[in-house]
């Protein structure tokens, strides 16, 4: 894959949120069901701190998380949102 795991990282998170963002302008998918994604994500990230994941890792994911739905929730316009 890379050489370079952060950048590898960084590049993931920014291909899902343009997808998510698209699926969003395109109609196909509704903030409900970008919310609903988010909070399983969320979720699922409790459930690997509760399994001895490292919580620092886990609070810095969650807290990306948050910030990439609060990103997409702002560039919807309000008349496209379902």
């Amino acid at each position: 894959m890379a050489d370079d795991p952060e950048a590898a990282a960084m590049a993931a998170l920014m291909l899902v949120e343009s997808l998510m963002l698209a699926l969003m302008e395109a109609e196909v998918v509704g903030e409900d069901e970008i919310a609903g994604a988010i909070e399983d994500v969320v979720a699922s990230q409790r459930a690997m701190a509760a399994e001895g994941g490292d919580p620092a890792t886990v609070q810095a994911a969650r807290r990306m998380v948050h910030r990439i739905a609060d990103r997409l929730v702002g560039a919807v316009p309000r008349g496209r949102r379902r």
